[in-house]
């Protein structure tokens, strides 16, 4: 992995004032990286893991995001789904600001637009009804004619900025659109922590090293650039990935324990209880019963 995210150049030629790219959802699997352009990803089959500066979280079908410029961000392709099912499809829009014109974002009309936008510095994941009627404009945006793509991208954006069912993916930091190199290398440790959370040797030591900083300004700067400190946002990871053995594989409890960077059982046990309110045996005999 390269010490700061690679840096992609706009993926539309000075001909085009945006690029539209249907893809196998496997391609999406691309090194951490931040480019200029805005980048709208509607996957329409497919399932992993989406990172997007200091958010992580597992991605499914339908899955409709925009992430701003500048903004960090990798997605992973789940390897049984591939086998399952294949390669998956997603639908892929960059572009810039000027899309419709270098007027046309500053119409009043517009307004709704800029101001999601403007949100998207921290990258906007969609849900609801609104979603659906989107999901189906961009479904027929890449055959359209040149022209009539433009007005069907710029109707996706008016159905979405009227929309209030979306969350933010990446924390408050990332409102600042000027990343700085010691942001840069924070983000690249939370990277780092997402793709090695079962790492029996993640220590807080080896983050700062990365960080080039001591252990005591880097636990600081961690906490206060994403709420939480790093032994928080590493327990969420792991246990997250022990829930989806459990419920997935025929591991014993002490080999996803393991695999997930738990080598003390006993430790592990008392974590998964705080977290879920119940032991690890219990939740395998929950979903036993649900099944």
């Amino acid at each position: 992995m390269p010490e700061f995210p690679l840096i992609n150049q706009p993926a539309y030629s000075q001909e085009e004032s945006f690029s539209i790219m249907v893809r196998k959802c496997s391609d999406l699997v691309f090194p951490y990286h931040i480019h200029p352009d805005f980048q709208l990803n509607y996957v329409v089959e497919g399932k992993g893991m989406r990172v997007v500066g200091d958010h992580s979280e597992e991605y499914q079908s339908g899955d409709l995001v925009l992430i701003g410029p500048n903004l960090p961000h990798y997605w992973t392709y789940d390897e049984d789904f591939r086998k399952e099912t294949g390669n998956g499809r997603v639908i892929v829009i960059h572009f810039n600001r000027n899309f419709a014109g270098t007027d046309f974002i500053r119409l009043p009309e517009a307004k709704p637009i800029h101001e999601m936008f403007e949100k998207s510095y921290r990258g906007l994941c969609f849900t609801g009804e609104p979603k659906l009627k989107v999901c189906q404009m961009l479904m027929n945006i890449e055959t359209a004619p040149s022209l009539m793509r433009l007005v069907l991208l710029i109707s996706v954006f008016a159905e979405l900025a009227f929309s209030s069912d979306f969350y933010f993916l990446a924390g408050p930091a990332y409102d600042d659109k000027k990343i700085s190199e010691q942001e840069m290398r924070i983000k690249r440790v939370i990277n780092f922590i997402s793709m090695h959370y079962n790492d029996n040797d993640l220590s807080l030591e080896k983050l700062a090293n990365m960080a080039s900083m001591s252990p005591t300004s880097f636990s600081k700067y961690f906490k206060k650039q994403t709420g939480q400190n790093y032994i928080e946002v590493l327990t969420g990871l792991r246990l997250s990935e022990v829930c989806k053995l459990l419920g997935n594989t025929d591991l014993s409890i002490a080999q996803v324990a393991s695999r997930c960077g738990y080598n003390n059982l006993s430790n592990f046990n008392k974590l998964f209880k705080k977290q879920y309110k119940c032991t690890p045996k219990q939740f395998v005999e929950r979903i036993k019963n649900a099944n």
